[in-house]
């Protein structure tokens, strides 16, 4: 793979998670969500790492050609 294209990729995918956590601190802020345990002003420390992975097995899953659409992770499960 192209390292410059896996650096963008995952500079992509940090700065999409950031702003959904603080999209998500609305959600904190306004007592629509309310998280067990929370560390970070009300946020749990699973928010962050959570909307990575998720952006992360998004991006994994995008089709390389359209034979191998769901290929790369999903055949896994």
């Amino acid at each position: 793979m192209n390292i410059q294209k896996l650096r963008s990729a995952t500079m992509l995918i940090l700065l999409s998670a950031f702003v959904a956590t603080l999209c998500d601190k609305i959600h904190v802020v306004t007592n629509t969500l309310v998280y067990p345990l929370p560390n970070y002003d009300g946020q749990g420390w699973w928010v962050f790492p959570a909307f990575c992975d998720g952006l992360w097995v998004e991006w994994i899953c995008q089709p390389i050609s359209p034979v191998f659409k769901w290929s790369v992770l999903c055949d896994f499960f």
